[in-house]
């Protein structure tokens, strides 16, 4: 694995003080979707088979997944500016209903390759594990629940728009000690930064190239993080 750092939150600091720093960590907030789970599996097919029921534009796999990571009042109509509000909120139900079906469906197959053995590593090694997401309450209990990673975490907290506010409240009540952030979008990037600590990039999920680059460190696939803490 090649070590991938930016000169981003820790410009002031040296690569190798970096890379010291985080060895010290105990404490790991990881972002859900396009992290550990890979809900382009469900979100695509749900999207695009709902649009052809309601007889609208059938949008492309790579619009929906750039929209992964938004909370529902943001995504659908970010994905379907132009349409009535009324319309939008019986397609999102349509949505909702059949990603429901497809995580039922597809169990452990929804977690990137490397998730499961990542996060067991992990827990062996006393690491505190949470979960900061903006999505649902039912969308994340639903995913984590039926992918079998539920009862690794210590703390969960989801449903709010800032995910700022989401990290601060985590480190504010949970353990001591030094905290990292793990996510693919830029409001993940934004809330370690706010809170003053190190932000890592999942690249394998759905951020843009220029959301990665933002963070301070990479990881091209999810066990790079173990690399990082050993």
């Amino acid at each position: 694995m090649k070590l991938i750092l930016k000169e981003n939150l820790f410009s002031m600091v040296s690569k190798l003080d970096l890379l010291q720093e985080i060895k010290k960590v105990r404490n790991i907030i990881f972002d859900m979707d396009g992290t550990l789970i890979n809900t382009s599996l469900i979100t695509v097919q749900a999207c695009q088979e709902a649009a052809e029921e309601f007889c609208i534009p059938i949008p492309e796999a790579e619009k929906i997944t750039g929209l992964i990571g938004w909370g529902n009042s943001d995504f659908f109509p970010k994905l379907y500016p132009e349409i009535d509000t009324d319309l939008l909120e019986r397609y999102a139900k349509s949505v909702l209903e059949k990603e429901h079906k497809y995580v039922e469906e597809l169990k452990e197959k929804l977690l990137f390759p490397g998730v499961m053995e990542l996060l067991s590593t992990l827990k062996l090694k006393g690491y505190n594990l949470n979960i900061a997401s903006t999505g649902s309450v039912d969308h994340v209990n639903l995913a984590l629940r039926n992918s079998n990673i539920y009862s690794y975490f210590d703390n969960i907290k989801c449903n709010q728009p800032e995910k700022i506010k989401m990290v601060e409240e985590i480190i504010k009540y949970g353990p001591k000690g030094g905290y990292i952030i793990v996510g693919d979008k830029c409001k993940d990037y934004e809330a370690g930064n706010a809170n003053n600590i190190i932000s890592v990039a999942a690249a394998y999920g759905f951020g843009s190239r220029e959301e990665i680059e933002k963070f301070d460190l990479e990881l091209s696939e999810p066990l790079d993080l173990l690399k990082y803490l050993e």
